[in-house]
């Protein structure tokens, strides 16, 4: 399956790109993203590749200042390999998520940011025997800057996460499993193009908690 979804300035923990940086008043920016993400989740003492497929719904608001609050709400569908309880499905769901940006440092071509951010996810799938849920949170946070002239704007930076969660099986096996991925660092780094005055495309990689992708289409307004 391809999956829409999966971090301006500054960047987002979890959303796209960075903002214009020269004579940039526009409170409000909207996005539509999407992508994927690898993880390997420890559950009972075993790896569990795990590919997380996202389509998302992203705002932004600048709060005050430097300050900026976002939302991310969206489609999550993922596939594991080496969980029996997930053998044969793929559980689909949701995610929501909270992130606050600060922009540390804007010049005309370059930019300094930080953000942190906590992500909730809810999936589900059943079989003629089974009903399995994953529910897990993930926490992310970020330092990068960014470099730009004209209409391209290349950024990137260091990353920080830590994700746990539960598995819940009902049915025939009735269990409750935790897993989580250890805290790690990583990096990031991506390219933004302006399409027009306001409007944006942009593509990013990363690496650390998860090694993923994602691709965003955004706009900003008052």
């Amino acid at each position: 399956m391809f999956g829409l979804g999966g971090v301006l300035l500054p960047t987002a923990a979890f959303a796209s790109g960075p903002l214009p940086v020269k004579n940039d008043d526009l409170p409000y920016e909207f996005a539509l993203q999407g992508g994927r993400s690898d993880y390997t989740w420890k559950r009972s003492g075993a790896d569990v590749d795990t590919e997380v497929e996202m389509m998302s719904l992203f705002v932004r608001r600048r709060l005050a200042g430097i300050v900026y609050g976002d939302l991310l709400l969206g489609y999550t569908a993922l596939t594991q390999t080496g969980n029996a309880a997930t053998s044969g499905l793929k559980p689909d769901g949701y995610h929501a998520g909270l992130s606050v940006d600060v922009d540390i440092l804007t010049r005309e071509h370059f930019s300094v940011f930080g953000s942190a951010g906590y992500i909730y996810y809810y999936t589900r799938d059943s079989s003629s025997s089974n009903r399995v849920e994953l529910t897990w949170g993930e926490w992310r946070a970020r330092l990068g800057g960014s470099i730009g002239y004209g209409i391209v704007r290349l950024y990137g930076g260091g990353t920080y996460g830590s994700l746990d969660g539960t598995e819940r099986q009902t049915g025939t096996v009735n269990q409750t499993v935790r897993f989580d991925s250890k805290s790690q660092g990583g990096g990031f780094i991506g390219l933004d193009l302006r399409l027009n005055n306001d409007g944006y495309i942009g593509v990013e990689g990363r690496s650390g908690l998860d090694d993923g992708w994602l691709i965003y289409f955004k706009h900003r307004f008052d």
